[in-house]
């Protein structure tokens, strides 16, 4: 077996790491990541510094839209990385705010491009400059935002909505109607509106039929699916959800002027939004719902990580959303953590696994077998035994008397098997995260089943890939696979080497591709993806275990953004969950599908991680987050600005 010391050499590829090693007189090794930026592509390379007499190849990538090239260099020596523990109480006192009083900054990565329309990506609500139908407040669960008063028919085929009276839009844009809301929501739905690239497109397309107004405050609402989460996630403020604009601007004005204007009825007006620069937003004046206690937010773009933390550090910024291996030393130095009670739950999911033939939306058949995931046989893709002639490969490498699908299973199994969780939470994350095991199920729930722990063990999963027919050759290699990991969100990036080498061990020989999101995402839309990747989806924010799980690893979302896999078992277990209106025997089932997916792993579970923001406590006293499970942030109205 490994020594699982010598594994920690994998985490030297976080950026901009310096790396000691591990003593005994061992050299220093030091590498950097940097970007080569040359419009229009981005190149990121590892650049070694000081290197000696040991071989290790390690994999980094060329990016350039469309095509994502991946190139391996030479890495010297290895380097064990010893983390330092970092107090988690304050030991230095935080910066004074720069900003006037009654201003907060906070800087993230990315603000994005702004938009007025749902349906072109306009996720407002977040910002407070549009509302949605519902909201939640954790002790009182679901309670109306825009819509005051609902009643589900006793056939679950139909929603009807009383909207808030005298609500209005900004700028003199007039009165919400019931209009605004059902044209909002139809905007977003993909199976109404095949353009929409809304987050949740897929979702209401999966769910929802038309809306309309029947009179000037009542919404009336075609349920084509039934969904027991739809106020509390599909239609929340503090989830996936829709925000309204004024359909009143949009008949006047048109869809390029709704792209650049931002109407909303929210305690904020948009002041501004700066693609990929700020977003400036004000407080409305007594607003209807909840008036805001700060005059102004400012959301700043600042790409580099570190630049982030020095904008905190030297009171430029009153709050920030860093890396979570940043958090600790912020909250040495007197800052404070607050969480809208999202979880990221990272997992390997295995891309390409798609095995419905039928459309559960339209009920029009599927053609899964010509996706370019079964172009050729991918060893963690299971290709069921009736397609053997619909296939574009001839699979010959199965076991004698084992189908693909079996194969496939145990060398899904074999992979997660091989994942050292608690080193990859300790080394990578400063031990702010828990081990996740099987995909979809929080491991710190007390709904949990112990028996979905999944151990470090390389002599099973060795065992495992050798049932498989993957045995190792005269190299010690296996197989070849390919693991990405988006290069614009650190929390998906960080893990993918380690785990790379971590699979290496066992014989399979990993080449890891890097790439901002925007470059991937198109092919979890699409279905063309072909490789394993570490991304939490909707289904990994540790939601109850009552609720239905798994729609974007179905083709439920065909049309809009997928999980790299559709899983008719899944699918199955959705609509039972949905038609079971006791808590109780809701979690029975979805406990049965969670040992379904113990066993046949179409993704593998690695580390959950809380979803933070870090705040300066002499700029913000309190902010009292709405509970949700989509944003890292929302409430601004709900920030307390502290004394000064």
């Amino acid at each position: 077996m490994v020594n699982r010391r010598g594994l920690i050499l994998l985490m030297t590829l976080i950026a901009a790491l310096a790396v000691a090693g591990s003593g005994c007189g061992e050299e220093t090794i030091v590498q950097q990541t940097v970007l080569v930026q040359a419009s229009p592509q981005i190149i990121e390379k590892t650049v070694i510094v000081a290197a000696s007499p040991q071989i290790i190849e390690k994999t980094v990538i060329v990016a350039a839209s469309p095509q994502i090239v991946p190139q391996t260099v030479v890495v010297e020596k290895p380097v064990v990385v010893t983390a330092t523990p970092v107090p988690t109480v304050a030991t230095d006192v935080a910066p004074s705010p720069r900003n006037r009083g009654g201003q907060i900054t906070l800087v993230v990565q990315a603000v994005g491009k702004g938009s007025g329309m749902n349906s072109t990506q306009g996720a407002n609500n977040y910002i407070g400059v549009t509302e949605t139908a519902f909201m939640t407040e954790w002790d009182k669960g679901v309670v109306p935002m825009l819509v005051r008063s609902w009643t589900l028919s006793p056939d679950l085929k139909k929603l009807t909505w009383q909207i808030q009276p005298g609500v209005q839009f900004h700028k003199g844009n007039g009165e919400l109607t019931a209009e605004d809301v059902a044209w909002s929501l139809n905007d977003t739905n993909a199976k109404l509106n095949p353009t929409s690239i809304a987050g949740a497109a897929g979702d209401y397309g999966a769910m929802f039929g038309p809306a309309r107004a029947i009179d000037k405050l009542t919404v009336e609402i075609d349920v084509t699916k039934y969904d027991v989460q739809w106020d509390s996630n599909q239609l929340n403020e503090e989830s996936i959800a829709f925000g309204v604009y004024s359909k009143a601007a949009f008949d006047k004005n048109g869809l390029d002027w709704m792209k650049k204007n931002i109407i909303g009825t929210g305690p904020f007006e948009m002041v501004e939004w700066l693609d990929d620069q700020r977003i400036v937003v004000k407080a409305v004046p007594s607003h209807w719902r909840e008036t805001p206690k700060v005059e102004q937010v400012i959301v700043l773009q600042i790409p580099e990580e570190s630049s982030r933390k020095a904008a905190l550090l030297t009171g430029e910024a009153d709050a920030g959303i860093v890396p979570i291996r940043e958090e600790l030393s912020l909250v040495q130095k007197g800052f404070k953590v607050k969480d809208s009670g999202r979880q990221d739950e990272l997992p390997v999911n295995y891309g390409g696994n798609f095995w419905e033939e039928v459309n559960a939306v339209t009920g029009a058949a599927l053609d899964p077998w010509g996706l370019p995931s079964y172009a050729k046989d991918l060893p963690w893709v299971g290709a069921p035994a009736a397609w053997n002639t619909k296939l574009k490969y001839s699979d010959t490498n199965n076991p004698v008397g084992m189908d693909d699908m079996e194969q496939a299973r145990l060398v899904r199994n074999g992979l997660a098997l091989a994942i050292d969780r608690e080193l990859i939470n300790s080394k990578i994350f400063n031990g702010s995260g828990v081990p996740y095991y099987v995909n979809m199920f929080a491991s710190k729930s007390s709904d949990f089943n112990p028996a979905w722990v999944i151990a470090y063990d390389l002599k099973q999963a060795e065992a495992l890939l050798d049932q498989a027919g993957f045995k190792k050759d005269a190299a010690g290699k296996r197989m070849d696979v390919t693991l990405f990991g988006a290069s614009s969100n650190s929390n998906w990036a960080d893990p993918v080497e380690a785990i790379a080498g971590m699979w290496k061990s066992i014989g399979v020989f990993t080449t890891v591709v890097k790439s901002d999101y925007s470059i991937f995402r198109p092919t979890v839309v699409d279905r063309s993806n072909t490789y394993m990747f570490v991304q939490s989806c909707r289904h990994n924010r540790g939601q109850p275990y009552d609720w239905p799980r798994g729609h974007q690893v179905t083709s439920l979302t065909r049309g809009g953004f997928g999980c790299g896999t559709e899983v008719p078992q899944i699918l199955d277990y959705i609509n039972r969950v949905n038609a079971e209106l006791d808590r109780a025997k809701r979690v029975a089932l979805n406990t049965e599908l969670g040992n379904w997916m113990k066993e046949w792993m179409p993704a593998a579970g690695v580390v959950a991680l809380p979803s933070n923001v870090v705040y300066n406590p002499k700029s913000i006293a309190s902010w009292n987050m709405r509970k949700g499970f989509e944003a890292t942030y929302n409430g601004f109205e709900r920030i307390t600005p502290a004394a000064r």
